[in-house]
């Protein structure tokens, strides 16, 4: 059952996370509950061993130090826990799961957290130990005192979702859980726009788009072939 105490809000600009679950996974090889669907994110961190899913019918292996974020509505069901030289191995990993609102704040930022989620979604990722380690610290918070169990809580979520959100911008593989849930055209007419606009300078996209420099840099790359400075110079000789 949940621990309704951890049921905790985090707003930023008009994107609300409720993170309202934390839990230690630790299996055997028989475990393997019917496949099913939830209406939130569920985020699992290998800590141990080999976490075999199927995914929307298709075969999953998350292993040790990577990260699978299954969206909602997903359906998936783990089909078994891989074995290490011949012996049986559990599988030992954190499972974190919130939910992704739009609020009515002043910041446009739900967009940007969803696209992230969107193009992460259904792959193993491959984290730092200090994403795994927010993950981890998570788990640890005690509500022996509500108060400061709940305060304490809520600032470690609060670091976990910088965390997870600046890695999560440097992750480039298209997601293959089938339709989003944002229209990522708009996103590149938008990029396209700020791109040709006369004097924009990487930081002022990256701002507009609410991405990092990093990621815009890499997104332009990624799109245009070449770096920002580059095509800036190649629209200036078309002029």
């Amino acid at each position: 059952m949940k621990d309704k105490i951890r049921s905790i809000p985090l707003e930023y600009g008009d994107a609300i996370f409720r993170m309202f679950y934390i839990q230690l996974m630790k299996r055997a090889l028989e475990n393997t509950p019917d496949k099913h669907t939830h209406g939130y994110y569920e985020l699992h961190f290998a800590k141990k061993g080999s976490y075999e899913y199927v995914l929307e019918d298709r075969a999953v292996t998350l292993r040790e130090g990577q990260l699978l974020i299954i969206p909602p509505d997903a359906s998936h069901r783990p089909v078994s826990f891989a074995a290490s030289k011949g012996k049986e191995i559990g599988y030992e990993g954190t499972v974190l799961e919130f939910s992704l609102s739009r609020g009515q704040g002043g910041r446009s930022f739900f967009d940007a957290f969803s696209q992230a989620l969107e193009r992460s979604s259904c792959v193993p990722i491959t984290v730092s130990a200090n994403l795994l380690q927010a993950a981890n610290s998570l788990k640890e918070t005690t509500f022996e005192n509500v108060l400061r169990g709940y305060c304490q809580f809520k600032a470690r979520a609060g670091e976990f979702l910088y965390l997870l959100f600046d890695e999560l911008e440097t992750f480039d593989a298209p997601n293959s859980c089938g339709d989003g849930v944002t229209d990522r055209d708009d996103n590149l007419i938008l990029l396209e726009n700020l791109i040709n606009q006369s004097g924009s300078t990487l930081k002022e996209i990256a701002e507009a788009m609410y991405y990092s420099e990093r990621h815009t840099s890499r997104l332009i790359r990624n799109i245009y072939g070449v770096s920002f400075s580059e095509l800036k110079k190649q629209r200036k000789s078309q002029k």
